[in-house]
């Protein structure tokens, strides 16, 4: 929740603090009171562009400055893979507008891109207001609807390995060629499934601890198997683990195949609980601590990115079964794509490396390489010197 709002030199305020309760908060007045203020303020927070206009009128520099309070601290993986230090639940943004147009990010008073900012952003705050209909003229969500409506399955996939676009069931079934289903038929299909899965959220940008979506087969034993989606939490939770999510500390996001079947955290899932995480795109960061520079990375045909994972559920005491999935992690070697991005990479697969895979009986040792050299694209396309 939002805690605290700070704003200097927005509009015609030249300082004010706004101290949120628990629960529901109104704030209310007539026209010209300095509600508009508020929202312009929350929307700085959210990432929106900012304009010097907004500046008030003999000032410099504007700030705005929220107090964000979240428990589980769900932007923790995105600030750690910047280069970030993270305490706590507790999340201070802050941003600066000058007049000469420069425009400044800070998260725990540390220097940001507001890139970054605006991935977290989902995870802080959402506006809803008026208008809010002409959402219906944007592209991605017209494809959205007609991929929804198009077929027996909409697949929700991942950029980050995460949650994307939507794609019809079929689309993906050409990719991997593995049927991609759920069993409960009463909901409407996959579709309805992936609308509500489990009523927990996920992100489009997945990052250390966010949920995002997995295949699984629903029986292993299957020949060839048939896959559920599951939304499950980055970073995987042993089922011998009593404690909480919050509580797992142990560094279990990727699983080295090296060693990955003797690691007493993934070596039962190596056995029995393997799945598949379909994806538009990975990243790698490079560069100094404090201005890390983030390196999308995908198939320069723009094909479909399916990655090799482990699962497992546990039982939470606060919120009951948890599904949680590591990513396989193999070298980057020097004639790699992603070698001079960093050292290890996901292992992905093509049709046959997938079936192979989830095959628990099958040798899959030939399958923990990476890809050719220049299958991938990079953006941007260098890395920087630490």
């Amino acid at each position: 929740m939002l805690r605290d709002l700070h704003l200097r030199n927005l509009a015609v305020l030249a300082g004010a603090e706004v101290d949120f309760a628990q629960g529901f908060n109104v704030l209310s007045g007539e026209t010209g009171a300095g509600k508009s203020i508020v929202v312009d303020a929350l929307a700085l927070l959210a990432g929106a562009r900012a304009s010097t206009d907004l500046i008030r009128t003999g000032a410099d520099t504007l700030s705005v400055t929220g107090v964000f309070h979240v428990p589980g601290a769900p932007w923790r993986g995105a600030l750690e893979a910047a280069g970030l230090e993270v305490e706590g639940d507790e999340l201070v943004v802050r941003r600066e507008i000058g007049r000469e147009g420069r425009n400044r990010v800070f998260l725990n008073d540390q220097p940001a891109t507001l890139r970054l900012l605006s991935d977290l952003a989902p995870h802080l705050l959402r506006i809803h207001g008026q208008r809010e209909e002409l959402g219906l003229v944007e592209p991605d969500l017209q494809r959205a609807w007609l991929d929804r409506s198009g077929g027996e399955a909409a697949l929700v996939l991942g950029e980050g390995v995460g949650i994307e676009r939507v794609l019809p069931g079929h689309v993906l079934h050409m990719h991997i060629g593995l049927r991609v289903r759920h069993p409960r038929a009463e909901l409407g299909g996959l579709a309805a499934f992936v609308a509500g899965m489990d009523n927990r959220p996920y992100a489009k940008r997945v990052y250390p601890r966010y949920f995002g979506l997995i295949l699984r087969p629903i029986d292993p034993a299957g020949s060839p198997p048939a896959l559920e989606p599951v939304v499950a939490a980055w970073g995987l939770v042993p089922g011998f683990h009593r404690g909480t999510l919050k509580e797992w500390r142990a560094s279990t996001n990727n699983a080295r195949c090296e060693d990955m079947a003797t690691k007493p955290s993934f070596r039962s899932a190596v056995k029995a609980r393997r799945c598949l995480i379909p994806a538009t795109g990975f990243y790698e960061w490079t560069g100094p601590k404090g201005s890390k520079t983030r390196h999308r990375i995908a198939r320069k045909d723009g094909d479909l990115l399916v990655f090799a994972g482990l699962w497992e559920s546990f039982r939470s005491p606060d919120e009951g079964p948890i599904d949680t999935y590591t990513m396989v992690m193999t070298d980057a070697l020097g004639d790699h794509d992603v070698a001079p991005f960093h050292d290890r990479q996901p292992v992905p697969l093509d049709r046959e490396g997938a079936r192979t895979w989830l095959d628990l009986q099958a040798d899959y040792q030939s399958l923990m390489t990476g890809p050719s050299d220049r299958t991938y694209i990079m953006d941007p396309p260098e890395p920087r010197a630490a």
